[in-house]
């Protein structure tokens, strides 16, 4: 994996500059962020975040208090919608748990801004340095852009804290909030080989070596399935999570042979 370096002066005023304008674009999409957020650049090249108090992250409250799983997964579908119901290329959306915070009034508030992913000078932004590889700009731009990306992303995080709940819970959430977009998302979701499989268990194994290394989406959903209705153990999801890490920052060759250690994985809980 490719070492972190300091940023220069110039690169940390520009990453600043985008952070800002990230912050502002999701304010316009009506998405609930900190009702005051600055950043400085100091002398050495340090970038400083000044922030309203907005509470805990949401994966750590929910990893101590399972019982308020539908609240705070309904909280996130519920902040996320903007982004869920029309698709759009103008803003990135990390939807994972841990970019939330709930404070002590049980108000959720998204705070993730770095890095910062929104469509700047043309180019759409997936991480800082952008990648070098087009490809993994056109799979980061589906995964963060896109609306299916952005369901799918929050599905399986919430779905590692309660297998078998975070699907279920989404989907009933938008039923409430907007039918529309619960359809929409229902349709999608059951294209997927996650649903096929659980309609079809004994396609499990053809599904799950005709996956393309690039198909890390549908191998976890599928680690989803072998906990939630094959009875594997929980503890399988972060394995496969663990060895799919789609950072750019390792060579694509090592990605495809993580991706390969994880199907090996799966195929072994179903032998």
């Amino acid at each position: 994996m490719k070492p972190y370096r300091p940023l220069t002066l110039y690169e940390a005023n520009q990453l600043a500059t985008r952070i800002a304008e990230f912050y502002h674009r999701l304010q316009n999409w009506k998405i609930p962020t900190p009702a005051f957020f600055d950043i400085k650049v100091e002398d050495d090249g340090a970038i400083v975040e000044y922030a309203t108090d907005v509470g805990e992250d949401c994966y750590a409250v929910l990893r101590r208090e399972p019982a308020r799983f539908d609240e705070l997964v309904s909280g996130m579908i519920i902040g996320s919608l903007p982004l869920l119901k029309i698709d759009q290329r103008d803003v990135g959306f990390d939807s994972h748990p841990a970019n939330w915070c709930v404070d002590a009034s049980s108000t959720l508030t998204y705070v993730d801004f770095k890095p910062p992913r929104l469509c700047y000078d043309g180019v759409h932004l997936v991480g800082f340095p952008q990648p070098e590889d087009p490809e993994d700009v056109r799979i980061g731009t589906w995964r963060y852009y896109s609306r299916e990306g952005i369901l799918r992303r929050l599905v399986f995080t919430c779905e590692r804290l309660g297998p078998g709940k975070g699907q279920q819970t989404i989907l009933k959430t938008l039923r409430t909030a907007d039918a529309e977009c619960a359809q929409w998302a229902t349709a999608y979701l059951d294209t997927l080989p996650a649903a096929i499989v659980r309609k079809n268990p004994s396609l499990f194994h053809a599904i799950v070596k005709a996956l393309s290394p690039d198909e890390v989406d549908d191998l976890r959903d599928l680690a989803v399935v072998c906990v939630e209705c094959f009875g594997a153990p929980p503890d399988l999801l972060e394995q496969v999570l663990s060895l799919s890490h789609t950072s750019y920052r390792k060579p694509r060759a090592d990605r495809h042979a993580g991706f390969e250690k994880a199907r090996s994985l799966l195929l072994n809980q179903r032998s």
